[in-house]
């Protein structure tokens, strides 16, 4: 059954895909959909660049 949430992330995913922001990576867990790993790089307070990783649950 697809819940409002459910087809919201989807929609998200696809539109992460088709145009990602610079520096982000992102998709859903292959077992749930609403778990995500994701990627995010960004420049530093020390000019190095710096990457974040996490998994979040909604």
């Amino acid at each position: 059954m697809s819940t409002p949430a459910r087809r919201r992330l989807m929609r998200d995913f696809k539109r992460l895909q088709e145009d990602p922001p610079a520096g982000v990576s992102g998709a859903p867990s292959e077992n749930n959909i609403m778990v995500w790993n994701a990627v995010i790089f960004g420049a530093g307070d020390f000019g190095f660049v710096s990457c974040c990783h996490a998994k979040c649950s909604v």
